[in-house]
């Protein structure tokens, strides 16, 4: 499998080169040169499968040409090594969930993070060469990035995030790890920090001297494995009695990633209805949708931190997808913008009909599939975080925090202390290089 560029001023590449990459260098997000649809036989026989034989169909569809199959499998078992529990909430209303927050880190990234760097030490080898994955957060990613890549061998990680974005949870994360992780705060916002991220991804001394390699949802490494969640959210809904052809998946949406891995599933075959993107006040998808033209706008703070995002890097894969063409996206995605008002009272009518507790992001894809779910139509919302990394906003909505079943591992290290920087390349280029020297 070849790779192209969404700017498509740059060479087709191999998977080895686009994971190494992250970037392609005329700016541009890779993207599978040829999608594959998956064999019918598949899809009558998904309901029957675990998640990790789902997860290893796709992936072998996709990199079975790169990677042989004993490595596949092994990739995708260390992505997928926790439960991923399907709740039915609301048998009249139809609309259940699928839980992707049990991992190490307690929220959906850990299976994109875990992926890519299961993949990463495969294609390293027995020998090697030093590298320096760095990635931007708005609140999961970088605890998800580090986690994974944590004490790998000949490696070091660096964390940028926005000052004053990120819960403490979220934060004491990654900067409690210690070792070969580590945090600049960024004085500006998420979009700073993923535009320094970009620019450090295709800086010829960086890529040269540091083997700089990023670890955010713009790696191809890092975008594939998302779309398991929606394979196998297909298969819980078929295995409890849905009609596939009234499926509709509602996605927590800030940079896009899920929700273009999603609209990639749909294109290999997956025969869900449609999907719904849910997205925060910042509503950058819903602009694109209903204008056909994207203009970056600052990002606005909100009670779904993860999704603040005003320039969504995601965005030129979706509109690959549809070939820039917001008219034909409109038939497989609607996107609903919801207020933090909203999604206080999604947590809150989560909590007293059903005695379900979401964080903010969870509970934000629930409010827009009740928006838009039409009669005859079965929903799922996909949760993405556990509400213990959200305390405030869970006070406030419920009147007490979630108390955590994992943090402890996480945070109880030595904590290494974040440099500070502003957010311009050549500030956050020195201290890259610093960090590999020392």
């Amino acid at each position: 499998m070849h790779f192209y560029s969404t700017n498509h001023n740059a060479p087709k590449v191999a998977l080895r080169d686009a994971v190494a990459s992250g970037t392609a260098p005329d700016g541009g997000l890779y993207m599978p040169d040829e999608i594959i649809p998956l064999p019918l036989p598949f899809f009558r026989n998904i309901s029957d499968m675990a998640a990790t034989d789902i997860a290893y169909v796709v992936a072998n569809t996709l990199l079975g040409e790169d990677l042989d199959p004993e490595t596949v499998r092994e990739t995708v078992n260390e992505a997928l090594s926790f439960e991923m529990p399907f709740r039915k909430l609301d048998e009249e209303r139809r609309i259940s969930t699928l839980e992707l927050f049990h991992g190490p880190t307690m929220s959906v990234k850990d299976i994109g993070a875990r992926f890519m760097a299961s993949l990463l030490r495969q294609l390293r080898g027995q020998n090697p060469e030093p590298l320096h994955i760095i990635a931007a957060t708005s609140g999961d990613a970088g605890s998800a990035v580090a986690s994974a890549f944590k004490n790998m061998a000949d490696l070091q990680v660096t964390i940028l995030y926005p000052k004053g974005r990120l819960t403490p949870v979220q934060k004491a994360q990654f900067t409690g790890l210690g070792d070969n992780v580590n945090a600049i705060e960024v004085r500006g916002s998420f979009d700073d920090c993923q535009a320094l991220v970009k620019t450090a991804s295709i800086d010829p001394e960086l890529k040269d001297s540091l083997r700089v390699v990023t670890a955010n949802s713009i790696n191809i490494a890092r975008f594939l494995p998302q779309m398991f969640h929606f394979f196998n959210a297909y298969a819980r809904m078929v295995e409890a009695g849905a009609n596939p052809a009234n499926i509709v998946i509602s996605v927590p949406s800030g940079n896009l990633g899920n929700l273009a891995a999603g609209l990639l599933a749909k294109r290999m075959g997956l025969p869900v209805k449609r999907f719904v993107a849910a997205t925060n006040a910042n509503d950058a998808l819903g602009r694109y949708m209903a204008t056909g033209e994207f203009v970056a706008q600052t990002t606005v703070k909100t009670h779904a931190n993860a999704m603040d995002t005003g320039a969504p890097t995601n965005l030129p894969r979706v509109m690959a997808l549809y070939d820039g063409r917001p008219d034909a996206l409109h038939e497989d995605l609607q996107s609903i913008a919801l207020s933090d008002e909203r999604i206080i009272a999604a947590i809150r009518e989560l909590n007293d009909r059903y005695g379900y507790v979401a964080d903010p992001h969870s509970a934000c894809a629930y409010a827009a599939l009740c928006d838009c779910l039409a009669p005859g139509e079965e929903g799922l919302f996909l949760s993405t975080a556990h509400p213990a990394k959200c305390p405030e906003v869970m006070t406030e909505a419920l009147g007490y925090s979630i108390p955590s079943p994992s943090l402890s591992p996480h945070i109880s290290g030595p904590v290494k202390m974040p440099l500070t920087a502003a957010p311009v390349f050549q500030s956050i280029k020195h201290i890259l290089k610093t960090i590999s020297k020392a």
